[in-house]
């Protein structure tokens, strides 16, 4: 999995377009998903208090959706071990 932090790192992966229209779409590259988000230095611009929250909110929605599909994969909670290699964690 891939996510370009940035508009500059999603470019490079086949995005085109605005850093708008790419958060939190996915795109597959060989195999491998790649999404892209806003780079933190994006919310050091001066904007209203509520498209900050929004474009945050974008942003957190997006890791939320890469921690769902990278942490089943690799952690059993129940178990307490690796998927992969089966050892505790």
């Amino acid at each position: 999995m891939i996510i370009c932090v940035g508009g500059t790192a999603a470019q490079v992966y086949g995005f085109k377009g605005t850093v708008g229209r790419m958060v939190g779409r996915w795109k597959d590259l060989n195999g491998i998903p790649v999404t892209a988000i806003y780079h933190p230095s994006f919310f050091l611009r001066p904007m209203a208090k509520a498209k900050r929250e929004e474009l945050e909110l974008m942003n957190t929605s997006v890791l939320r959706e890469v921690a769902r599909r990278v942490i089943p994969r690799t952690l059993d909670a129940e178990r307490g071990t690796c998927d992969e290699c089966s050892k505790p964690t």
